[in-house]
């Protein structure tokens, strides 16, 4: 299966207060499981079906995004939406 990312919306947040970097929201087709035997199956397994997940760039280093990418863990886009904005509150939405 070949994972699937479409761009929903993209914002700007300051590091330390200077220095700028990228955060893209994304839709997806993929959900990884935690592979953990221990966990429940629906914890577990991988899913296939509409999910959102959210990438930054490397602070200082514009286009490098080493977060993200691998599916998404939210159900909707509100969802994912909220979890950016908790973790980068300064972020300005283009």
């Amino acid at each position: 299966m070949k994972i699937e990312e479409i761009k929903i919306k993209q914002g700007v947040y300051l590091y330390d207060g200077k220095v700028p970097v990228r955060v893209i929201l994304y839709e997806t087709n993929f959900s990884s499981g935690s592979g953990d035997y221990e966990d429940p199956k629906e914890i577990r397994e991988d899913k296939v079906g509409k999910f959102y997940g959210y990438k930054y760039e490397s602070a200082g280093t514009p286009g490098v995004f080493n977060n993200g990418g691998f599916g998404g863990c939210y159900k909707s886009e509100k969802e994912a939406t909220k979890a950016v904005e908790k973790q980068f509150p300064s972020i300005i939405w283009n």
